[in-house]
């Protein structure tokens, strides 16, 4: 009985690790396309304001 006990938990810190790991990767992955839609937007700002500086000079 004791065996069957340690395989359960054994069974529940692993399901319990790969949430936390998928959590983690899913986390960096919405963080990652947050700083590559911020990083688009300060180059489209930039070429925006280098477009109208060259119009006005």
């Amino acid at each position: 009985m004791f065996a069957y006990q340690q395989q359960l938990v054994s069974c529940y810190v692993s399901v319990d690790q790969y949430e936390v790991s998928r959590h983690a990767s899913q986390r960096f992955e919405r963080l990652q396309a947050l700083r590559e839609r911020r990083a688009e937007r300060r180059r489209r700002a930039d070429r925006r304001s280098q477009e109208s500086y060259t119009t006005a000079v």
